[in-house]
């Protein structure tokens, strides 16, 4: 059955979604500067914020597929 609902209530229930890869894509920037950092002071701890900063901009990616790049035809009532 179709469920009809509001713009609001459409946008509250993917507003979960839309701050994960707000938060993804935060990591992701942080982690990157951190590994460009570490790889001129500490080449050790390079590898690992470099790893991090692959592994967030992976998720950020499918966060941004799941919530904004989403092609899904919504039906929207009044």
């Amino acid at each position: 059955m179709l469920k009809m609902g509001t713009r609001h209530s459409y946008i509250v229930s993917h507003l979960k979604t839309w701050k994960a890869f707000v938060r993804y894509r935060l990591y992701a920037v942080v982690a990157l500067v951190a590994g460009l950092y570490f790889m001129f002071t500490f080449p050790l701890l390079a590898v690992p914020a470099m790893w991090v900063a692959g592994y967030t901009f992976i998720l950020q990616k499918m966060y941004y597929k799941r919530s904004i790049a989403s092609n899904r035809t919504v039906m929207l009532g009044a």
